[in-house]
């Protein structure tokens, strides 16, 4: 058994988009600097990187107007002496007037990967850091880069965001939204190294919103898990949280751990 991994939503988001900037694919040669920033109306970019045989990262933003900057670095370092390089990526990607923002990193050695979708018909934010090598996948809000809620969306929206092992056991968040609505999601910190992970559990992640609309968290392992919200499962299993709200709503320390 694993999670359920499927993309999410096809909810269609009606939009006249031409291509700004199409970045088919960035190979990394070590070592490598990657800037790019972007801005415009009705407009699109895509970019898949793959930084030599340690990560590969594809990114996606449509919108009626968006604007962002992405940044990575191939650190050509091979701390664990295995041929895999630290890699370290960035983004901050607005939406106004409605569009998606789709990311993903996945660790070739591993195959550990952390996905993020975000569709609204309104306003859309993601703000991400994440750094990988032979041995994990981490992401993480610093201070430096985000300081603030990494996953913020209003009006019309669905939001999926997934941190899963190489095993397919993990953690999955849903929001969704049938009108006027906003949500702001921290996850503080998560990662994965080898078959466990950790999703905001004892950094203090926290979601609140305003409006109508629904919060889920789903979190699996085979072996072991345990949560901020009170479960515990010795054995492994499934664990479920939703919240369906009507006029706002606020949850703290809702991060999850497990093997």
């Amino acid at each position: 058994m694993g999670l359920d991994t499927r993309k999410g939503s096809t909810r269609a988001i009606p939009l006249i988009v031409f291509l700004l900037m199409s970045i088919p694919m960035i190979y990394a040669d070590d070592p490598t600097l990657i800037d790019i920033e972007w801005s415009g109306d009705n407009a699109g970019i895509y970019y898949y990187i793959v930084s030599g045989n340690d990560t590969w990262t594809e990114f996606r933003s449509v919108g009626a107007y968006i604007i962002g900057e992405f940044h990575a670095i191939d650190y050509d370092d091979d701390p664990g002496g295995l041929g895999f390089d630290t890699f370290e990526t960035k983004v901050k990607a607005n939406i106004t007037g409605g569009g998606e923002t789709e990311l993903e990193n996945v660790v070739n050695g591993t195959l550990a990967r952390s996905y993020t979708k975000i569709e609204t018909d309104d306003f859309g934010y993601l703000g991400w850091k994440t750094i990988t090598n032979s041995t994990h996948l981490l992401n993480f809000n610093s201070d430096d880069w985000v300081n603030g809620f990494e996953i913020q969306a209003e009006g019309d929206f669905n939001i999926i965001h997934r941190l899963l092992n190489p095993e397919n056991e993990g953690v999955i968040i849903r929001a969704e939204s049938n009108g006027t609505a906003t949500i702001y999601i921290n996850l503080d910190k998560e990662w994965v190294t080898g078959t466990t992970f950790e999703s905001g559990i004892f950094y203090g992640c926290d979601a609140w919103g305003t409006g109508s609309a629904e919060f889920n968290l789903e979190a699996y392992a085979d072996n072991y898990l345990i949560g901020d919200l009170g479960y515990e499962l010795p054995n492994g299993g499934l664990a479920t949280f939703t919240l369906e709200y009507y006029d706002g709503f606020s949850v703290e320390d809702f991060g999850s751990k497990g093997d």
